[in-house]
């Protein structure tokens, strides 16, 4: 059976899964230190302890203590392997694993492995077609709270992660992360055959998984029009303007627009609106 495609949890969705798994397990250590108790309805109100800081509320006063890491940078277990700090041994647990390559989770309808037990939980539902979390605005449906969260930000232009060496904001911590890594000029993805690096595996725009297929000459966007295919769907997008006459990048000066703008990953004769900028000074 076709393993359908599941996007990695960003840290954020991460950070998230592990405070519920942290719940969670405090609960199953109740349920066997008394096993003849009866759960507790829970209150109505059964927020009793709140965060200075930010104002979130919390069940137990437990569960603020560790949410404080979070604002007083609290780091008190180290990975022996890179150096990095976690917040408690259940996110060096979960850590370990992405060094180790461990996933004993796997997926009983498409046999997909995963490191913890609640990225499995998420996975499940593209089996199912659950998508519980949807949007008020435009009627979307998302697998996860966060991935909702994320999305909102299209809807009011929210961009809160602004990178601090050229002030370009972004909507998600994870896409920030990847801009900054151009300013730190780190490389870490190489291509096998020929050895060119890049600073991303595989997201968007011109990155190592983009790269290779010049090597395999892979081409998987199809145009649906003329059939005519692309190795990336930037490229895609810009050959439909040919069809639709779209030309959104208009020249400040005389007016003239465009169908395509420049960009790293495009060929030089497809950068012909800033060849235009540069003839009309």
């Amino acid at each position: 059976m076709s393993d359908p495609e599941t996007p990695p949890p960003s840290e954020d969705v991460q950070n998230a899964l592990i405070l519920e798994a942290e719940e969670q397990e405090g609960a199953n250590r109740n349920k066997e230190r008394h096993p003849g108790r009866e759960a507790r309805t829970p209150k109505t109100n059964q927020n009793q302890y709140f965060c200075k800081t930010c104002s979130k509320g919390f069940s137990q006063k437990r569960y603020l203590t560790k949410h404080m890491r979070v604002h007083a940078a609290e780091t008190p277990l180290t990975c022996p392997t890179c150096s990095k700090s976690l917040k408690n041994q259940l996110s060096l647990t979960v850590h370990l694993r992405s060094h180790s390559g461990e996933k004993p989770f796997p997926c009983a309808a498409c046999g997909r492995r995963f490191a913890h037990q609640l990225s499995l939980s998420l996975h499940q539902r593209v089996h199912s077609g659950e998508r519980p979390y949807g949007c008020q605005l435009c009627g979307r449906s998302f697998l996860s709270s966060s991935n909702l969260t994320c999305h909102l930000r299209t809807h009011t232009g929210e961009k809160p992660f602004q990178c601090l060496t050229c002030g370009k904001c972004f909507s998600q911590r994870d896409n920030l992360k990847r801009h900054a890594k151009i300013h730190r000029g780190e490389k870490p993805f190489c291509c096998p055959t020929c050895e060119k690096s890049f600073y991303q595996k595989g997201h968007e725009h011109y990155d190592l998984s983009t790269h290779m297929r010049t090597h395999t000459g892979e081409k998987p966007f199809q145009c649906l029009t003329c059939e005519k295919s692309f190795n990336n769907k930037f490229n895609l997008i810009a050959h439909m303007r040919t069809h639709t006459g779209e030309r959104p990048f208009q020249c400040g000066t005389c007016g003239k627009s465009f169908f395509l703008i420049c960009c790293s990953f495009l060929l030089p004769r497809e950068s012909v609106f800033f060849l235009h900028l540069s003839c009309s000074l």
